[in-house]
């Protein structure tokens, strides 16, 4: 089909939104690396926040002279937070452990899923889900998009991951999703638990946590969004100790062993 032509300068328009978002990042109500919605939300007021706001900017537009811009992208952005709390409040959908047993056959050591019926585009006895871009199977049942990970993780639990919590694959591959492979992290958590890119110094390569700082090594660690450095060292070898360290400090809960 190839890339859609957008008649209407959408491009430009998402753009422009998204330089507006960043700088919500960088204003007196972000600071310690934190958004002051991330709290509203985890207070579970995140819906009538974000509804709120876009009622009242779209019931402003027109009527503040030099506004009516600035509060249509203001009603944009407080719709991706409401995307984004739909998206993550297993409160919006119906979904129970007794409608997943009428449409799926499991099998919860392999982590697969069957079809027990007919529906939309599925057939009885085709395998659920399907894999996109990023590796994560997803599904559509009853009118909801989700990744499939987070219905073993149902399945499993009875309950859905809490709310701010992300559901992660312990041997890092994320179309398994048998039972004893998906656990509840924190954000950070599972972003550390993500295997390390390749390293522009190939030697490097074994010592994950450590840089090349001139004629020295150094060790860093990411914390909730935030890097914190470990000191500088003459070896690699202990540049990498210092992130083992503060590793098993921080993470080491979540690795059997520690690190």
């Amino acid at each position: 089909m190839g890339i859609p032509k957008f008649k209407f300068d959408e491009r430009k328009y998402l753009k422009e939104i998204e330089k507006y978002i960043e700088k919500t990042y960088n204003q007196h109500y972000a600071s310690n690396e934190q958004q002051t919605f991330e709290i509203i939300e985890a207070a579970g007021w995140g819906d009538g926040f974000a509804i709120g706001n876009i009622i009242k900017y779209a019931s402003r537009y027109g009527k503040k002279s030099g506004y009516q811009r600035k509060d249509l992208i203001k009603i944009a952005h407080y719709t991706l937070l409401q995307l984004y709390i739909h998206d993550n409040n297993p409160n919006h959908n119906n979904i129970t452990p007794e409608r997943l047993d009428e449409l799926f056959d499991w099998d919860e050591k392999t982590g697969e899923a069957y079809w027990k019926v007919d529906k939309g585009n599925n057939r009885k006895g085709r395998r659920v889900g399907c894999v996109g871009s990023k590796g994560y199977r997803q599904v559509r049942i009853d009118g909801e998009n989700m990744r499939f990970s987070k219905l073993a993780f149902f399945k499993k639990y009875g309950r859905w991951p809490e709310r701010g919590m992300e559901v992660d694959h312990i041997n890092h591959t994320t179309g398994d999703d048998w039972a004893d492979n998906i656990r509840e992290l924190t954000p950070s958590e599972n972003v550390f638990n993500t295997p390390s890119k390749r390293k522009k110094h190939k030697e490097l390569q074994k010592f994950r946590g450590v840089v090349k700082d001139k004629n020295k090594f150094r060790a860093r660690i990411v914390v909730q969004g935030k890097t914190i450095n470990l000191g500088n060292w003459d070896t690699p070898e202990e540049a990498h100790e210092a992130w083992r360290k503060a590793a098993n400090e921080y993470f080491g809960h979540i690795k059997e062993g520690g690190y």
